[in-house]
């Protein structure tokens, strides 16, 4: 796989990424982001097998289409901390080559194969909801949740 990519776009979906994968896990491949390279976009998937995201960066130039595991944590620190606009990412072997004009990093990737499925979601909607109402309400209903997690029955929200 081998593609540019916008620097911007592609650090805020890892930033978004990098809160549904699990940070403190026995399951180490939980820790990690699959990057799906299409022919018009770049795809990324993370779960902690209770949430599941994908979420897609379309400002893509692909010469190679391709697919890899890698720790989300690090490649969105990677992205993030550039100053480059346009950044490139490729693959060789379990390696994955990210460059910026400036600089080469190198990061050890694991297969594809052995990430859980996130699940795209299939049809209608059952209904829709204006984003903003439901900010509000969850706003609304949070504070009522416990912040402990000694009692987790009551830290969630119906």
């Amino acid at each position: 796989m081998k593609l540019r990519f916008n620097r911007h776009e592609a650090a805020e979906a890892l930033s978004s990424s990098c809160k549904v994968a699990a940070s403190r896990t026995p399951k180490e491949i939980l820790k990690c982001v699959r990057v799906d390279v299409l022919p018009d976009a770049m795809l990324f998937s993370a779960t902690d097998l209770e949430l599941g995201l994908r979420i897609a960066v379309t400002q893509v130039e692909v010469d190679e289409p391709g697919e890899t595991l890698v720790v989300a944590d690090t490649l969105s620190k990677i992205v993030r901390e550039c100053t480059d606009e346009v950044m490139t990412i490729e693959t060789s072997g379990n390696n994955l080559h990210v460059r910026g004009a400036g600089s080469h990093f190198q990061i050890v990737t694991q297969s594809p194969a052995d990430f859980p499925p996130v699940t795209a979601l299939e049809g209608e909607p059952d209904f829709t909801i204006d984003d903003a109402l439901l900010r509000r309400m969850i706003e609304w209903t949070v504070f009522a949740a416990a912040r402990e997690s000694t009692r987790y029955a009551i830290n969630g929200v119906l």
